[in-house]
């Protein structure tokens, strides 16, 4: 790399190392206070960098997450002795990855938030029961299955409702009954 030297003013703030590759410079923390990072490159100029080293404060960090998980419904951020943990549950998916990516940049958070997919496989059950338009047909969803119950009214309906239904979910079970309409005809 273009890095000749490199110093840390205050060793006991920080510590710089350049790594195996020479490619990179790691600076690490040690603690609280300022220093000034001096790096001198090959083409004679030198840089100088002032670092803050911050102490740990689970209140200021988990008011922080709190700002990063806004919009996350059903999580919180509780501070237990000097942890900070994060616990609830992640109505979508989407929510779920979202949580997963920022507490993986932190390796002091405990993360206890699980996703709760009973609210999306309710969404997933409504659904398909607008596409089939069988009023005699109840649809459950339970994990990656759709369980079709109540009567139809002929074999193609019957169909009808296995294929809509996986259109949403690969399987499908189907307790489906095809009963003959009943016409009342007054004499």
């Amino acid at each position: 790399g273009d890095l000749l030297r490199a110093s840390i003013a205050n060793p006991r703030i920080a510590d710089a190392a350049k790594t195996d590759d020479d490619q990179a410079l790691l600076v690490t923390a040690l603690s609280p206070g300022t220093t000034e990072l001096h790096l001198w490159k090959r083409d004679g100029s030198t840089q100088t960098y002032r670092i803050k080293v911050l102490a740990y404060d689970p209140e200021r960090f988990s008011e922080e997450l709190r700002s990063l998980l806004d919009g996350i419904e059903g999580v919180q951020v509780k501070v237990i002795r000097d942890r900070v943990v994060l616990d609830g549950k992640t109505l979508t998916q989407q929510d779920q990855e979202r949580l997963e990516r920022i507490a993986s940049a932190y390796p002091e958070l405990l993360n206890l938030v699980s996703l709760d997919l009973s609210a999306h496989n309710r969404l997933i059950a409504e659904r398909i029961r607008e596409q089939l338009g069988f009023a005699e047909v109840q649809v459950e969803v339970a994990g990656a299955k759709a369980l079709l119950r109540g009567t139809v009214f002929r074999e193609e309906d019957r169909q009808k409702a296995r294929e809509v239904a996986q259109a949403f979910l690969k399987e499908v079970v189907d307790f489906l009954e095809v009963r003959e309409p009943m016409v009342e005809i007054d004499v």
